[in-house]
């Protein structure tokens, strides 16, 4: 398996091995889930077995799987490109390719934890998990281990991706899906709202690639 970045040594985009990419970038690239303790997905598999046997939330989940289950199982490689963008916003992800609207993009990967005020304070990397409709005191931390979408920066005017929780295998994941066509080399950008800015320093603008 391999993965598109972007060198800014020859303004071009390479496919290089993961095997490089970790090396490059210093992490560990996961294709699924971890999870910190074996009683967590135990936890979470029971929590969320019991929420969708509510009618509203299993209607839903249906819809999502309906719209994206293919798509979750093929790799979306190609779709995308790493790229250094500056000191201050760090790497970006962007489009290898137009993208069309309400497309999945990627699952938000890392591992599985339980939310640390002090541990987590300061970590950039770490996305909530939703086990359904609530939020748990679990998040998903891809400081270390993670994907593609640890990179994707935030924009709080016009993101072009949003998230949703999709039950599968019995596990919740959250999938990213673009809300709007996205053209090629434009930067992929989700708004990862007030509460994640609450203790960090306020985003910068982020320019248009």
């Amino acid at each position: 398996m391999s993965i598109l970045i972007y060198k800014n040594s020859d303004d071009r985009i390479h496919e290089v091995s993961l095997q490089e990419f970790e090396k490059r970038l210093g992490i560990k690239y996961l294709h699924s889930l971890v999870f910190a303790s074996n009683k967590y997905k135990e936890h979470i598999i029971k929590k969320t077995e019991k929420r969708l046997k509510r009618l509203n939330l299993k209607k839903m989940n249906l819809w999502m799987l309906a719209l994206h289950q293919n798509e979750m199982e093929r790799s979306k490689n190609h779709f995308f490109y790493v790229r250094w963008i500056n000191h201050d916003l760090g790497y970006g992800v962007f489009a290898a390719q137009d993208i069309p609207a309400l497309c999945y993009v990627g699952e938000y990967l890392g591992v599985v934890c339980k939310r640390s005020g002090r541990k987590h304070r300061f970590n950039d990397y770490i996305f909530s998990y939703t086990v359904t409709d609530k939020n748990t005191p679990y998040i998903i931390d891809a400081q270390q281990q993670g994907n593609f979408t640890r990179f994707i920066n935030h924009d709080d005017y016009h993101p072009n991706l949003i998230s949703r929780w999709v039950v599968k295998d019995g596990l919740t994941h959250i999938i990213l899906f673009t809300n709007r066509s996205v053209k090629k080399n434009q930067q992929l950008t989700y708004d990862y709202g007030d509460y994640y800015w609450r203790s960090r320093p306020l985003p910068l603008s982020i320019s248009e690639f």
